[in-house]
C-alpha cells in the first residue's frame, strides 16, 4: 500500500483514502511520516486537522504553538471544524464515517450569491469611497485577505473560473463555496441595514453625542450615549425614525458612582443620580461611526479632532454637531437676580472637557475647533484656557481639564439659540428659553433707552 501511496501523491483525495486504510492495518503509523507524503500545498492544513483530531473537540491541551498559524490562514478556524471541516478533509471524514466521497460542485446558486455580494459591495464602495472602506477593513487583522476578496469580486466571471484559480489559487475554492471574510460580512451588514444611507446631518449628531458624553467601546461592540432617561427616549425615537433598520436600541440605568481623587489630594464623591445609558449593541453600526471619525475606546486617553467632513460641511451639519455636543457637555444657561446690583444677570456658560496630561495639546486643539465652529454662527466666546491638572485616575493616568466661556450678552444669547436649541435636552432647553426671554427684555429696554436718548438729542 505504501507503493500505492507513492503512485497517487498528486491526487489528495485518493491519498487520504489510502492513508485511512493504512492506519487501520498499522495503528502505529506516524502521522508525521504520512504528512510528508502529501502534496505540498495540503501539508500544513492537514497537519493542523490531524492534530486537532488527536486532542478532541474541547481543544484542551491543544499546543499553543499552532494557534498563530491556525488563525491566520483561510479555512482554518478550529472552533468550527466540528461542524464544518475544511473542504480538503471532507473526503477523509466521509471515509472514517463509512460514507461515499462527497465531490463538491459549484452550482448556479453559488454564482448568483457571489454576484449579489459583488453588487452590494460595489454600491457601498460608490457611496463610502475607498478611503472609508479601507478604514473599516483596517479594524480587522484579516484586512489583506478581505482586500483580495474584493479584488476577486471585481474579477469574478463564472465562465472563466480557470483564470480566477490561476490568479487566486486555493482561495477560490472556498470563495466559490460562499465563504465570506469577516470584514466583508461587516460591510455587507452596513449595506443591508442601509447605514450608508444615513444623512450626514444625522451622522453629525451621532458623532457629536459620541464625542461628548458617549462613545464606542474599544472593541466596537457597542455605541452608547449617557444622559437622562427622558432625553435618551427622545434620542431613541430620533434614531429609529432616521435609521429604520438599526439594530436593538436599549436604555438602562447607569449605576456608576464612587470617588475621584483630585490632583491636589482631595477626594470628590460623585453619584450617577438620574444618569442612564442608551446602547446600540451592534458592531457594524459602531464600526460605521468609527469610519466617520468617532474614536473608539477611552476618549480621555487618545487624540481626536472634529472630523473634516463636519468642519467643511453645510450649516445644518455643523448645527447638528454643535447641538449634540452642547446637549451632553457644558453648563446650562441661568437667570440670576443680583442683589447688590438690583438687576437680573445672565452668567456666562462654560464648555469644557478633560484628557490625560500627555494629550493636553490635543484637548486645546479640539476645544479651539468647537470655538471656531461657534464663531461661524456669530457666537462670541472667550479664549480656551490653559489646561489645569485635575484628577489621578485609578489606572495612574493624570488628567487635565480646559474650557472656554460662551458670552451671554443679549445678542449673543439670541445668536446661540439660533444655532443650538437643545432638541434632546429638556432641562437645558427650558433654561435657554428663560435666558432668551430675559435677553429680549434687555434688548427692548436698551432700544427704548436709545430711542429716548436720540429724541432728546434732536429736540
Amino acid at each position: 500500500m505504501i507503493k500505492q501511496m507513492e503512485s497517487v501523491k498528486k491526487d489528495s483525495s485518493k491519498l487520504n483514502e489510502l492513508f485511512f486504510r493504512l492506519i487501520q492495518k498499522k495503528p502505529s503509523l506516524s502521522v508525521a511520516n504520512f504528512i510528508k507524503e502529501l502534496p505540498k500545498e495540503n501539508n500544513a492544513l492537514l497537519a493542523d486537522y490531524l492534530i486537532w483530531r488527536k486532542y478532541g473537540d474541547s481543544l484542551e491541551g491543544f499546543p499553543q504553538r499552532y494557534f498563530a498559524r491556525l488563525f491566520n490562514r483561510p479555512e482554518s478556524d478550529i472552533t468550527v471544524w466540528k461542524k464544518t471541516p475544511p473542504f480538503v478533509f471532507e473526503n477523509i471524514i466521509s471515509i472514517v464515517e463509512g460514507r461515499k466521497f462527497v465531490q463538491y460542485s459549484y452550482t448556479t446558486s453559488n454564482f448568483e450569491k457571489i454576484k449579489d455580494i459583488r453588487d452590494k459591495m460595489l454600491d457601498l464602495m460608490d457611496v463610502l469611497g475607498g478611503e472609508r472602506i479601507s478604514l473599516i477593513l483596517s479594524c480587522y487583522l484579516g484586512k489583506p485577505y478581505a482586500e483580495k476578496y474584493i479584488e476577486f469580486l471585481k474579477d469574478f466571471d463564472e465562465n472563466n473560473l480557470k483564470r480566477l484559480k490561476d490568479k487566486y489559487g486555493v482561495l477560490v475554492q472556498q470563495w466559490l463555496r460562499k465563504s465570506v471574510p469577516r470584514p466583508i460580512k461587516v460591510l455587507l451588514k452596513i449595506q443591508d441595514r442601509k447605514y450608508h444611507e444615513i444623512s450626514q446631518e444625522v451622522l453629525s449628531r451621532l458623532v457629536g453625542w459620541g464625542m461628548s458624553d458617549g462613545g464606542i467601546s474599544a472593541t466596537r461592540a457597542y455605541f452608547f450615549i449617557c444622559g437622562k432617561k427622558k432625553d435618551l427616549e427622545k434620542i431613541k425615537s430620533f434614531m429609529r425614525f432616521n435609521i429604520p433598520l438599526i439594530g436593538n436600541i436599549a436604555i438602562s440605568e447607569n449605576f456608576g458612582g464612587g470617588e475621584i481623587q483630585r490632583f491636589d489630594g482631595s477626594l470628590s464623591v460623585f453619584e450617577s443620580n438620574e444618569s442612564w445609558i442608551l446602547y446600540v449593541k451592534e458592531k457594524a453600526f459602531s464600526t460605521y461611526l468609527y469610519s466617520y471619525g468617532l474614536p473608539k475606546g477611552q476618549k480621555v486617553l487618545q487624540k481626536f479632532k472634529v472630523p473634516n467632513w463636519i468642519n467643511s460641511g453645510s450649516i445644518e451639519i455643523k448645527k447638528a454637531f454643535l447641538n449634540s455636543m452642547f446637549e451632553s457637555e457644558g453648563q446650562k444657561h441661568s437667570v440670576v437676580f443680583n442683589v447688590k446690583r438690583n438687576k437680573i444677570d445672565l452668567p456666562s456658560v462654560s464648555f469644557g472637557m478633560g484628557k490625560a496630561v500627555k494629550f493636553k495639546d490635543s484637548l486645546v486643539d479640539f476645544l479651539t475647533e468647537i470655538k471656531n465652529l461657534l464663531l461661524e454662527f456669530n457666537i462670541k466666546t472667550s479664549k480656551v484656557e490653559n489646561p489645569k491638572l485635575a484628577n489621578i485616575r485609578k489606572d495612574g493616568h493624570i488628567t487635565c481639564s480646559s474650557r472656554f466661556a460662551v458670552s451671554t450678552s443679549m445678542y449673543n444669547i439670541l445668536n446661540f439659540s439660533k444655532a443650538i436649541d437643545y432638541s434632546f435636552n429638556l432641562e437645558k432647553k427650558e433654561a435657554l428659553g428663560k435666558a432668551i426671554i430675559e435677553a429680549k427684555i434687555k434688548i427692548e429696554r436698551a432700544t427704548l433707552k436709545q430711542a429716548k436718548s436720540t429724541a432728546r438729542a434732536n429736540s
